[in-house]
């Protein structure tokens, strides 16, 4: 089967205390209960009810392209200048929310494929510095639906 992208989604999430979510606030999950890595320079980490984030401590906001794909996108694209993450996730709601930690007007909603398990590859594209001096970074998210697969678990 040919992977192809199904939606695709552009906005910018306020960082904060170095985090952002990919999450099911929907369903009964709590983003706190997603373990986080204990190194300093993680990338993301994801479980029951989504997925965390981590840009720099110095970001204030994460430019964000998150692609809905059909099935498993190809790794071709993958370079080793970049800082990426995949892992699974289960969303019980089926929809989930690109989202600071707190909330924000720029937080979205995303309507998920029926699947059980979901799997997401983060990418770290790399910061920019704004006219204000204030830190961004760049990311792309893909998410796709797992099939056959049941509960979720990180993937280093």
């Amino acid at each position: 089967m040919t992977a192809n992208i199904t939606k695709t989604v552009k906005t910018r999430i306020p960082v904060e205390f170095a985090q952002f979510v990919l999450f099911d606030y929907f369903g009964d999950a709590s983003v706190s209960d997603i373990e986080r890595p204990t190194n300093s320079n993680w990338v993301g980490c994801a479980g029951r009810g989504g997925a965390v984030f981590h840009p720099s401590d110095q970001s204030i906001a994460a430019h964000v392209e998150l692609e809905l794909w059909s099935d498993q996108p190809s790794t071709d694209d993958l370079h080793d200048d970049f800082a990426r993450f995949e892992g699974r996730f289960t969303a019980d709601s089926g929809r989930v929310i690109l989202a600071s930690l707190t909330g924000s007007p720029s937080d979205v909603t995303i309507e998920l494929p029926a699947a059980p398990v979901y799997e997401v590859r983060a990418i770290q594209l790399g910061s920019s510095v704004d006219e204000e001096g204030h830190q961004n970074e760049a990311w792309r998210l893909l998410v796709w639906p797992v099939s056959g697969e049941r509960g979720a678990h990180s993937v280093a």
